[in-house]
């Protein structure tokens, strides 16, 4: 996955908690037309399914998001320096 693909990914798996967490009638998407404990279901199904799309390596937790990057960096013998992202710790 690349970088900007992970961050567009975990900016709007952060949103859906958001959501999950706000009130059914302060809530754009649910207005208040269904109950808080629904409320709740549908926006932590629909962080899941964007939580699914992430690297499997990842570490997590509904009550904190915080991204922890591992990135390598090698040099060929050249000089040039070439960086991967190893892993993301999420929290």
């Amino acid at each position: 996955m690349k970088l900007k693909d992970f961050l567009e990914t975990v900016h709007g798996l952060s949103e859906k908690v958001g959501q999950m967490r706000m009130g059914v009638s302060s809530c754009p998407d649910c207005k208040g037309q269904i109950t808080q404990e629904e409320h709740k279901e549908k926006h932590l199904e629909e962080a899941m399914r964007i939580r699914d799309k992430l690297p499997h390596n990842l570490v997590w937790s509904f009550k904190n998001l915080e991204i922890i990057p591992k990135i390598t960096m090698t040099f060929d013998g050249k000089g040039h320096a070439v960086a991967s992202l190893e892993e993301v710790e999420i929290y």
